[in-house]
């Protein structure tokens, strides 16, 4: 939203719409978990995306669906041979940016809790796994990754 103020909200015919702009905040941020698993301990029929529901009674707010993206076996460009990745997303309410890293450390734990669930031989198939790196990757990425934004029905056109 920055970058875009840069290039047009300094000119006076957009100064209302800035203001506009400046009053709406993201509803859920994306916070991802990256892994690294021996292809053996996934099952054969796993779909390349999927989404785990944690709890059915929760709200997408509460953490209660995890989407699950893995490479395919022998997609070397995402995993070496023998080994396939998984990205498991969560949504906050907070961005990862206000989290402090013990939050997001349990965030991360409950993901994998969550997964063993749906995959039960998870944790004897983990061969990566780097909780300070995804924590890092994603705050760096709050900037890029395109965000949920409410509107009111006839605010702004569109």
């Amino acid at each position: 939203m920055g970058k875009i103020k840069a290039l047009l909200f300094h000119q006076k015919v957009f100064r209302r719409l800035a203001r506009k702009l400046d009053s709406l905040h993201p509803t859920l941020y994306p916070f991802s978990l990256h892994l690294g698993v021996n292809t053996g301990g996934l099952p054969e029929a796993l779909a390349p995306y999927a989404v785990v529901v944690r709890n059915e009674t929760k709200t997408t707010t509460e953490q209660s669906l995890v989407f699950v993206v893995s490479s395919r076996p022998g997609e070397t460009e995402h995993a070496p041979e023998g080994r396939q990745a998984i990205t498991a997303a969560v949504f906050l309410k907070d961005s990862p940016l206000m989290l402090a890293d013990l939050e997001l450390k349990g965030i991360a734990k409950s993901i994998i809790d969550s997964l063993e669930s749906f995959l039960p031989f998870l944790r004897e198939s983990l061969d990566f796994v780097n909780i300070e790196k995804s924590i890092e990757w994603s705050r760096r990425s709050q900037e890029i990754i395109s965000k949920k934004y409410p509107f009111e029905r006839g605010r702004l056109s569109g």
